[in-house]
């Protein structure tokens, strides 16, 4: 990485002075023929290029990076011509001035669709495509998923919806991949993209090709969920510096970002710098600090017309304090729907105990090839070094010190001793800050406790005398290595049939331990396993967390408790043909792949010395997934479409092992996830209506699910890991949207998802202790059909209105509705021995098996923003020279009784089959926030 950085810095200073002439500017604006305003839904093709700029509702362009020579510029409205120009590029600015257009379309053209054209919008944050030489014969489903941005009920999902814990389609986060200069982005152990590894960069990362659902990607077979491919390269920056700062009460309460952009230099060379800062003292919740630094650095050199090398360095160091769900009762122990249980006062200042760290950068070099128009070919390689981490408190034979642990709470006595429960919830009434983390007590317990050591490590004689700490803060570390390298092929083999494909390679190394941040005041803490020590009296190997390394005594910065090592690889291909028809368009996609998982221990587990140090065996499993679709052009406005979907998926590693942590157990029989999705629906692409009605069914059959907790039940007292195995669920909706402009500056708007995502079986459960050496326990059935998945609202509406006037400003605002939304259930509360001797009219059985609804809310959000050509404003100003500023307030009425999660907890009293012993646990949604930004740019 040293090494990379230094090259970077060098071509940073080289290209200071080599980058400065740059291609030509052309700008101008178009006006109608007949009343002399902007036209409605305008789209500007440079011809030469193929390229589709969309305009504003101002329809002023300004098209850069333009070489010299003629120029053709078609004027596009609804997917027909309106007119055409040519521009004679002959020095550094043209001002074509204004341009009048009739307004009516020239019918010899009529029959071209320009729907399939890539689109690049002017200076607006929406979606950006890549510049690819694809004629008008190409696919017509490209515009139609490609400029996701522009579909109403996308918008909807991606900035109203999605505050409030809305998944669109009730998918999990693996369900959609992400790609950076054609190099898969998701985390190979997880599955998931972690677009935290690259925020707080919003201008080197804004080009994107996004398709949503099942449609296709040109670049990417996707998952059931869609792609996203993210252009980073310095080419596709426009030349500009910007530099922005932001406000805001939500995750962070200041940030500055500075992007500069070369252009494309005469040589060939261009560059793009980007940096920001977000941070926050405490955000919205109490406790929850936020400091977060981001760089990204790209070169380009265009070789010649036929290669393009570019590298591209991103890293980005977040640090959060967590915010926690919590009882109901402890919120309203605490008069606040925003209680945190994870901080408490230290010295005068709030101190959060679970925080989260993390900083892996990464480096990527692409070579792009396009000997004709015909073929494009990319080759990729990528390398990523970094680690993440997650603090908690740990304890040993003390007291459990958090703040909310039910046994500190009034309803742990109140069905036993009133009295007492009266008495505590007076107390911690009367101070609330009883309900945080006692940091003082924890330093005062670890002082007054003296004790020797002896043996350290297994040496005789070897002993230590000190304050063994009885409490400590712990970081759970994730050091990760990862490569990749990619190939991925365009071919347009005639005017009809387009090919696509490639092959991606990667390998992952995750490095996952236990590390002391923190001996709260003491000496050293203890590398026991405390909960062994209980249940096996007199046996000294069972209570070793590392049988090689005995009675260790930990320190500040050592590791404990566990430390192994995960490696992935994986390889797939993909190929992919698309037909345009006249009428139709099809496509077809197939991707197959080969994954390999293995462990390897680092700890001789005193429980498990025989499976724990050491490497497990290689685990390898063949994927493969297809997709199809066909659009029917009823027009070049309607469009009906079809896609399906199938596939079969190894659990991925996390499904995989048991107990990671202490063996290198797996799952008995692991078999391969099934997944089956079908969408069909309607669009119309028209200059005053923008309409999408979806509707869609997908089945995810025959998946495992491990999760871990601490079980404090009798028959446990120890951590477990729940394997419920043989899942089947189902995931049903409609989407509805519109926008209609019912004037050239006003747009009404609306958008619903209604969906339903369930279980659809009664699957099967092993509960593997932590602490007992059976490794075979008994399997039992859980009863969880037809229960409704804890995903967030699975129904979400929205209505509103936007009004962009000519004097450069624009106002949105939107009333929503959430409703149908279920707290995800305890699937071992459904079994027979959850409510063994109770019969079914009994009020306990309705309330042991039953599922709570959270409440359906209301909430209203307003968003605006103004721009300023200061070099129209201001003498001597820099042509091009603009401020922009935008605002946005969520939940614009304050509306604080917003339950926006919730979930049963994994423990549950079989001794008594009492449902109350461990209630729920929530989470509130936000009152009102607010986000606001000042872009200058020049």
């Amino acid at each position: 990485m040293k090494f990379i950085f230094s090259v970077s810095l060098f071509l940073l200073c080289s290209l200071a002075v080599v980058a400065q002439d740059s291609l030509a500017i052309v700008h101008g604006r178009l006006l109608s023929l007949a009343s002399n305003e902007p036209l409605q839904d305008i789209h500007l093709l440079y011809r030469q290029k193929n390229l589709l700029y969309i305009l504003d509702s101002t329809c002023e362009f300004r098209l850069e990076n333009i070489p010299f020579g003629e120029m053709t510029l078609i004027v596009i409205q609804d997917n027909e011509i309106l007119d055409s120009f040519s521009v004679a590029v002959t020095q550094a600015e043209v001002l074509l001035g204004t341009i009048k257009i009739s307004g009516y379309s020239k019918p010899q053209n009529q029959a071209i669709d320009f729907g399939i054209l890539p689109s690049i919008a002017l200076e607006k944050d929406i979606n950006v495509l890549d510049d690819e030489a694809i004629s008008e014969e190409q696919n017509i489903s490209i515009v139609l998923t490609a400029e996701t941005k522009r579909d109403p009920f996308i918008n909807a999902a991606s900035f109203v919806f999605s505050q409030y814990n809305f998944r669109p389609r009730g998918y999990n986060r693996p369900a959609q991949q992400v790609f950076i200069n054609g190099v898969l982005m998701n985390d190979l152990q997880s599955g998931s993209p972690i677009w935290a590894q690259w925020g707080g960069l919003n201008e080197a990362t804004k080009n994107q090709i996004s398709t949503y659902g099942l449609a296709v990607h040109q670049q990417a077979f996707g998952g059931v969920n869609g792609a996203i491919a993210i252009d980073a390269n310095a080419s596709e920056q426009s030349k500009q510096t910007k530099f922005s700062y932001a406000a805001s009460n939500r995750s962070y309460n200041n940030r500055l970002m500075l992007t500069h952009s070369s252009g494309v230099s005469k040589n060939g060379w261009a560059y793009t710098i980007s940096a920001s800062r977000r941070w926050a003292e405490e955000a919205y919740i109490k406790g929850t600090a936020f400091d977060a630094y981001a760089a990204s650095f790209s070169v380009v050199k265009i070789i010649n017309s036929t290669n393009q090398l570019s590298l591209q360095i991103i890293g980005t160091n977040n640090t959060r304090a967590r915010a926690g769900s919590a009882l109901l009762e402890v919120y309203e122990l605490a008069n606040d729907k925003y209680y945190n249980p994870n901080w408490g006062w230290q010295n005068g200042e709030k101190r959060n105990a679970r925080i989260a760290k993390s900083f892996q950068p990464m480096a990527i070099l692409q070579h792009q090839f396009k000997p004709n128009e015909k073929l494009q070919i990319s080759f990729a390689t990528a390398f990523q070094h970094g680690q993440s981490s997650s603090t908690s408190l740990d304890w040993y034979n003390a007291i459990d010190p958090r703040p909310d642990y039910y046994r500190n709470l009034p309803s742990y006595y109140q069905s036993t001793n009133p009295s007492i429960a009266q008495a505590i919830g007076s107390a911690l009434t009367a101070d609330p800050d009883k309900l945080q983390i006692n940091w003082e007590r924890l330093y005062a317990a670890n002082k007054l406790n003296t004790e020797t050591l002896y043996n350290i490590g297994g040496v005789a004689n070897d002993s230590l005398r000190g304050n063994r700490s009885l409490y400590a803060v712990g970081a759970d570390v994730e050091q990760t290595t990862k490569g990749i390298a990619a190939i991925n092929v365009f071919y347009k083999l005639n005017s009809i049939v387009a090919l696509s494909g490639g092959v991606q390679a990667a390998f992952q190394k995750s490095n996952l331990y236990r590390r002391m941040e923190d001996l709260l005041g003491g000496d050293y803490f203890l590398n026991y396993n405390m909960f062994a020590a209980q249940q096996f009296l007199g046996n000294a190997q069972y209570l070793q967390y590392d049988v090689n390394s005995p009675n260790a005594a930990v320190r500040v910065g050592d590791k404990y408790r566990y430390n192994y090592t995960n490696t992935i690889s994986k390889s797939w291909a993909w190929a992919q043909v698309e037909a345009n028809f006249k009428r139709f368009t099809l496509f077809a996609a197939g991707n197959i792949g080969l994954n390999s998982y293995l462990r390897n221990g680092y700890y001789k587990n005193g429980l498990f010395s025989n499976n724990s140090f050491g490497k497990s065996a290689v685990f390898s499993f063949f994927n493969y997934a297809l997709k199809a679709g066909i659009t029917y052009k009823i027009n070049g406005r309607n469009y009906l479409l079809v896609n399906a979907f199938i596939s079969n998926e190894d659990p991925g590693i996390n499904n995989l092992f048991i107990a990671p942590r202490n063996r290198n157990q797996v799952i008995e029989n692991p078999q391969l996830v099934a997944t089956k999705s079908i969408e069909a629906g309607y669009l119309l692409r028209a200059s005053k209506w923008n309409v999408r009605a979806m509707g869609y069914a997908t089945e995810i059959n025959n998946a495992t699910t491990i999760q871990r907790f601490f079980n404090d039940d009798p028959q446990y007292q120890s951590f477990v890991n729940f394997v419920m195995t043989g899942v089947n669920s189902r995931y049903l909706g409609t989407e509805l949207a519109f926008a209609y402009n019912i004037h050239p500056m006003f747009t009404v708007n609306a958008a619903a998802s209604i969906g339903q995502a369930f279980y659809t079986n009664r699957p099967n459960v092993r509960i593997y202790n932590d602490n007992d050496t059976i490794t075979s326990p008994s399997t039992k059935e859980v009863f969880i059909k037809n229960y409704y998945l804890g995903i967030g609202p699975q129904s979400a509406y929205t209505i509103g209105c936007s009004y962009n006037a000519k004097r450069y400003w624009y106002l949105k605002i939107n009333a929503n509705l959430f409703e149908r939304n279920y707290v995800a259930v305890n699937p071992d509360r459904r079994s027979i021995e959850a409510a063994e001797f109770l019969p079914e009219s009994d009020p306990a059985f309705q309330k042991i098996f039953g599922q709570e609804q959270l409440p359906s809310f209301y909430t209203m959000d307003i968003s605006g923003g103004k721009s300023w050509r200061l070099s129209k404003l201001l003498p001597n100003v820099p042509y091009g020279t603009s401020l922009y500023f935008n605002f946005g307030i969520s939940n614009l009425l304050n509306n604080r009784n917003i339950l926006s999660a919730g979930f049963e907890q994994l423990r549950y009293d079989f001794t008594n089959n009492n449902p109350d012993k461990f209630p729920n646990k929530y989470v509130y949604g936000l009152g009102r926030t607010f986000f606001a930004n000042l872009t200058l740019k020049f």
